[in-house]
Order: C-alpha cells, then structure tokens, then sequence
C-alpha cells in the first residue's frame, strides 16, 4: 500500500509544511472513522473499507474548505 505508506512517512504538526501537516490530519480522521487504535492498524484494514474511508474524509475536507470560500465542488 503505496499512498498510506506516504502518507505516515510524511506526516507532521507544522502548519507551514501543509503537505505533511494535512497527511497527519487525514489519517488521524481515518483512524477514527474506521474505529482503529493506531494508524498502524491502517494497514491491515481491507483495501475497499480503506478507499472509501480515505475518499470520504477527502471530501467532507474539501466541502469544508468549499463551504468556506463559497465555491461549489461536486458531490460525486
């Protein structure tokens, strides 16, 4: 698994650095969403409950910032 691996190798608390700042943020909701201990544990999650957790946590992420800035993005 490619991209979690990327995302816990690049992972941080500085918001200056949003890349990594975002990837601890994504994974951190992924954990909680998926009910899991650690983001350890991501990586033995079923590939298809991954997926849609980590769309899932993309996109209510991406309404908030639309809502935000007042820009439609599309529900699908």
């Amino acid at each position: 698994m490619k991209v979690p691996s990327r995302f816990v190798d690049d992972q941080g608390t500085d918001p200056a650095s949003p890349h990594s700042y975002v990837n601890r943020a994504v994974l951190s909701e992924m954990v909680k969403r998926l009910q899991l201990k650690s983001v350890g544990e991501l990586f033995s999650v079923d590939l298809a409950r991954l997926h849609e957790a980590a769309r899932d946590v993309l996109l209510e992420d991406s309404r908030k910032h639309a809502a935000a800035e007042a820009v439609p993005i599309p529900t699908n």
